[in-house]
């Protein structure tokens, strides 16, 4: 009788905690710039492939690096437009590895700033196809 009390408590839990983690959870690298994530899109104007992050990542180009999702591109010094959808941190992408060279500051979407979007840059300029890191403050 407890062996079977214990089963179905272990049960009702694993089905609680299994609907919890999953409704209304942001998925990275899913090909949706969600809020919370900080995107990088393959070209200019949000287009041909996006990589979605809800962390830091000191090295694209590691092992496992990330991809632009449906393409075999890597995220490393390749992305032409970025966004940061996080209501609350600002993202500052990184032209080298660890945090470290000349950057751009992507304000928190929930940011006033001026009447413009300075959270999302629709072309990186002299920035396009530099990013090898990116940092959530």
């Amino acid at each position: 009788m407890f062996k079977r009390a214990v089963a179905t408590i272990a049960a009702a839990l694993a089905v609680v905690a299994g609907g919890a983690s999953v409704s209304g959870a942001n998925t990275p690298f899913n090909g949706n710039c969600q809020t919370g994530e900080f995107c990088l899109y393959k070209g200019a104007n949000y287009s041909n492939g996006i990589a979605d992050f809800e962390n830091s990542v000191d090295l694209y180009y590691a092992a496992g690096a990330p991809y632009f999702v449906n393409t075999a591109d890597s995220v490393n010094d390749d992305a032409g437009s970025s966004r940061n959808k996080s209501v609350f941190h600002p993202v500052r992408a990184y032209v080298y590895p660890d945090y470290s060279g000349p950057s751009v500051y992507h304000q928190a979407s929930g940011a006033i700033c001026g009447g413009g979007m300075c959270n999302q840059y629709s072309s990186l300029g002299a920035f396009d196809n530099h990013f090898s890191s990116h940092l959530y403050l």
